[in-house]
């Protein structure tokens, strides 16, 4: 189980080092816009929602298997116990997007707006949220949290 988790890891990291080289070669001076928040519908818009697709799919690898199993971990564990693990997992992934993002701009010289990276983020944590507040109500709550996030780049 450690091995293949470490392996997920290390597949997350290396397919987004090559989209992330790709788009260096392509847009460098626009590169941080795109991977964040691109203001313009085009095809880098296009590229963007596939970016934020990419990060809702791990983040629902990360937390929302939790999310689904919820029912199951409260039979044994109590509702705090539930909430400190969905939060570990939610840290967990905040913390590996963060690092993931400081290492690959530092790495290629491009200069990252910090206020992005934590609007990104936080844009995401809301997207968990109303999934949390509609998982009863939302049976494709993986496809709800992509609208979720999508929708919120409009509005920030």
């Amino acid at each position: 189980m450690v091995n293949s988790n470490k392996m997920k890891w290390f597949q997350i990291t290396s397919l987004y080092l090559c989209i992330f080289l790709f788009l260096k070669n392509l847009y460098e001076p626009i590169l941080p816009s795109i991977i964040f928040h691109y203001p313009f519908i085009d095809f880098r818009y296009l590229l963007f929602i596939c970016i934020q697709i990419f990060w809702c799919s791990i983040f629902y690898q990360i937390v929302y298997q939790y999310i689904i199993l919820y029912d199951f971990m409260r039979i044994r564990l109590s509702f705090t116990q539930c909430i400190q693990i969905l939060i570990k997992q939610f840290i967990k992934y905040s913390f590996f997007y963060i690092i993931l993002h400081f290492f690959l701009f530092f790495v290629f010289f491009q200069q990252i707006p910090f206020y992005s990276l934590f609007i990104n983020l936080i844009i995401q944590c809301i997207g968990f949220i109303l999934v949390l507040l509609f998982k009863k109500v939302w049976n494709y709550s993986y496809f709800f949290i992509i609208f979720i996030v999508l929708c919120s780049h409009f509005i920030v």
